[in-house]
């Protein structure tokens, strides 16, 4: 089958070290900061007097002339510096790029501005200025770059310890399955083998690797037709699937755990087995997928909590790894019936 990577809210992937400042709210961050910056300047260097607020007036001047034109030119540089530099070289190009503009703005200002000082100490003086702001501005931008990668590791390293695995009853059931039809239907038993190798190898395949929703579906089917051949009779299937969407990636078998857990739980509880009903259809900017089973006789507050088990809740964990927030996985019990609500964002 064809195999996706994972996206980057699971892949441990270099990013640029820096920002987005077409962003809007990075551009009210340099706005800001620069503007405090050079308030504390200000308060610190000149006497409160009738012309504080005009001095003030003209180093905001520089100062948001100065950030925001180094904004606007890293805005068009960044993913050019992403794809040719490390964060060495991206840290080392932008204080580059922001001290070149503070010479060339400081020596317009100076020219402008005619004061009593020499260029030369006038040009030092913003420079250094410049300088020693936008070398603590990269270092917190590259602690911030740390932490980044510090967290998609630990997502990635999440994400492979919830890889889903073949439950051992399952796979019991399934060698004693094929033994009895070896013999007497050998060709079932052939067709049962490679379905069962179809699910271990998309079991132990890499976690950072996505399935579409038409691979997870068709995984889902092969396990459904070993467990039929399993139960007989007792199984009876009602698949009503709409026309769904391409491009959805989905962790690799994250719908087998959830059918698994309904036959389980609702159908070898049961002498006289039932109907598992798989839907889907689209809704909005979602799709939503339904699994219905039937409640095992006897069913009890902990039966209910048992039947939530470790399948539900790892599939749970790898679609939360996968989508954040932007997925919802609900169930209820109602009229001796248990519904499981997937809903998943289209690409």
């Amino acid at each position: 089958m064809p195999q996706q990577n994972a996206p980057d809210s699971v892949k441990a992937t270099q990013e640029p070290l820096l920002p987005d400042f077409c962003a809007v709210r990075i551009l009210l961050f340099v706005v800001l900061t620069t503007e405090l910056l050079v308030m504390a300047i200000s308060l610190a260097a000149d006497p409160l007097d009738q012309n504080y607020v005009i001095v003030l007036g003209l180093r905001s001047l520089y100062g948001q002339w100065l950030g925001l034109t180094s904004a606007a030119l890293l805005c068009r540089l960044r993913p050019w510096l992403a794809r040719h530099y490390g964060p060495g070289g991206q840290g080392m190009a932008a204080l580059l790029l922001v001290s070149g503009l503070s010479l060339l703005l400081s020596a317009g200002a100076w020219w402008f501005l005619r004061p009593g000082e020499e260029l030369g100490l006038f040009l030092l003086r913003f420079w250094g200025a410049s300088l020693i702001f936008t070398g603590l501005l990269l270092r917190y931008l590259y602690v911030q770059y740390l932490q980044r990668l510090q967290a998609e590791a630990e997502a990635q390293a999440r994400f492979q310890a919830l890889q889903s695995r073949i439950r051992p009853h399952f796979l019991f059931n399934s060698m004693n399955t094929i033994a009895g039809l070896t013999r007497s239907q050998p060709e079932l038993a052939e067709q049962l083998v490679i379905d069962l190798a179809d699910l271990f190898r998309a079991s132990l395949s890499q976690a950072d690797q996505l399935s579409s929703l038409e691979e997870e579906l068709e995984l889902a089917r092969r396990y459904l037709n070993i467990e039929a051949l399993r139960l007989g009779q007792r199984l009876k299937l009602d698949w009503r699937l709409e026309a769904l969407p391409q491009g959805l990636g989905l962790p690799r078998l994250s719908l087998q755990p959830l059918l698994e857990n309904a036959v389980y739980h609702g159908i070898e509880g049961r002498l006289e087995g039932g109907c598992i009903r798989i839907s889907s259809r689209v809704e909005g900017d979602r799709l939503l997928l339904e699994l219905e089973n039937p409640l095992p006789t006897g069913t009890g507050v902990g039966s209910q909590r048992q039947r939530h088990g470790l399948g539900l809740d790892n599939v749970r964990a790898r679609l939360s790894a996968l989508y954040a927030n932007r997925f919802e996985l609900t169930t209820t019990s109602a009229e001796g019936r248990f519904r499981l609500r997937l809903a998943l964002p289209l690409p």
